[in-house]
């Protein structure tokens, strides 16, 4: 599959982003600029208009309006420049600017038009003059090539501006993706020196937010290599056990056929069975302990468990009580919590006189579960020895001495515990401590 460039997502997005927020700009400013300049001129013809109204009056004798001034501006005497005025008294034209010859303006819309079909900028007033009643109406016009002239020589340099501006902005969003993803690069660069066995972690990164996800593959890295670790000692110590067995099968292969041998090969092929069958286990529990995805809820797996207890020991009347929140979560595979709440249980419902107590809490970032029973505990030498593989205190009780051996090397595994104790209902107290989800 074809990958893409996560640099050059950012880059194309920042010079996008910046060439719309340019242009945006650009033209908001020209558009200021041009009505500017538009009030510039709108204000000169405003002027002329009032020197042309202060300087028109009507004749005593006659009766007819008269301009004593002309506009002061020579641009409306020069002949077609687009600066025109007229005066008139309806459709007559009694006054007119010597620009515009013997010519008139045509009205297009807001503007007008020119003698030679120029566009113009057109303002008009109504008033009357001294010594007469009849309304007058007076018109300025102005180029609007001028105009037009005039914003290009302020638009023409902004755009230059602009142009060198955006420029400038898409070298600096370069650097800085460049300079921003260089940590990533570094990142990438650590991860193929740790396959190439040249460093065994990453190095930390001085920004805030890369550290948790250096952390997290440095966690991952040490997991795995902890898990490699475990998986050859695992497999050495299968070898080692399964060494005796195998000889024993060759030296009595070696002796005539009998019940002897049968029984000698019997007995030797379940011991290689119960030696894989160990060590698989705890190698299945190296390689998922630690992982994220590993979240059992206490509560539920001992309400599972206790019908079976209350079954087994149904004839003893046994009170087996429950105080576990139900918040209360393992980080590690149900079957292994399981497994160890099962032994730690029934070695409680075993030795309990009549009642057995589990009970659940935290402790910072750990569980920690106790089972109690009001049986006749344990001596202080016997509670040193407790859970030590094969180790049994009373011959008399059903089991091999495996089951809390095993469950300590399980909560060993998880990073965890199993201690024992004297309970306050005058028996054992069985402590399990494990990692918390």
């Amino acid at each position: 599959m074809r990958q893409s460039s996560l640099a050059l997502r950012l880059i194309a997005a920042a010079v996008v982003a910046s060439l719309v927020a340019l242009v945006a700009a650009g033209l908001v400013i020209s558009t200021l600029l041009r009505n500017f300049v538009e009030e510039s001129y709108g204000q000169t013809l405003d002027a002329t208009m009032l020197a042309l109204m202060a300087n028109t009056a009507y004749d005593e004798d006659p009766g007819r309006p008269v301009l004593r001034l002309n506009a002061p501006d020579p641009r409306f005497e020069q002949p077609f420049s687009g600066w025109y005025w007229t005066i008139s008294a309806g459709e007559d034209v009694l006054f007119r600017s010597g620009s515009l010859w013997s010519s008139d303006l045509g009205v297009d819309g807001d503007g007008a038009i020119g003698p030679q079909g120029e566009a113009l900028m057109l303002a008009g007033r109504n008033f009357t003059a001294p010594g007469g009643t009849a309304p007058l109406r007076i018109v300025a016009t102005a180029p609007r090539a001028a105009i037009d002239a005039d914003v290009a020589r302020v638009v023409t340099p902004l755009v230059i501006a602009l142009v060198v501006l955006g420029a400038s902005l898409a070298l600096a969003q370069l650097l800085q993706v460049r300079v921003g993803l260089a940590p990533l690069r570094r990142l990438g660069g650590n991860l193929g020196r740790i396959q190439k066995g040249e460093i065994d972690t990453l190095p930390s990164e001085n920004y805030r937010e890369l550290s948790p996800v250096i952390e997290q593959m440095n966690g991952l890295i040490v997991h795995n290599g902890e898990t490699l670790r475990r998986a050859r000692e695992h497999v050495g110590n299968l070898a080692h056990a399964l060494k005796t067995p195998l000889a024993l099968i060759e030296t009595e292969l070696q002796r005539p056929a009998g019940k002897a041998r049968d029984r000698s090969i019997g007995e030797a092929s379940q011991t290689m069975n119960r030696h894989i069958a160990h060590h698989l286990r705890r190698a299945r529990m190296a390689a998922t302990v630690g992982l994220m995805h590993a979240r059992t809820p206490v509560a539920a797996v001992v309400e599972e468990l206790l019908p079976v207890f209350r079954g087994v020991h149904a004839d003893r009347n046994l009170n087996i009580s429950v105080d576990i929140p139900a918040e209360l979560t393992f980080s590690g595979e149900r079957q292994d919590l399981e497994e160890m709440l099962g032994t730690v249980i029934d070695n409680g419902c075993k030795w309990a006189r009549s009642s057995v107590h589990v009970h659940g809490m935290t402790d910072a970032d750990r569980l920690v579960i106790t089972v109690d029973d009001d049986g006749q505990g344990m001596s202080e030498e016997q509670l040193r020895q407790a859970g030590e593989r094969g180790r049994r205190f009373d011959e008399s009780r059903h089991g091999t001495g495996l089951g809390l051996s095993i469950a300590r090397e399980i909560a060993t595994i998880y990073g965890g515990e199993l201690a024992f104790g004297k309970s306050a209902r005058g028996g054992l107290s069985v402590r399990l401590t494990l990692p918390r989800a």
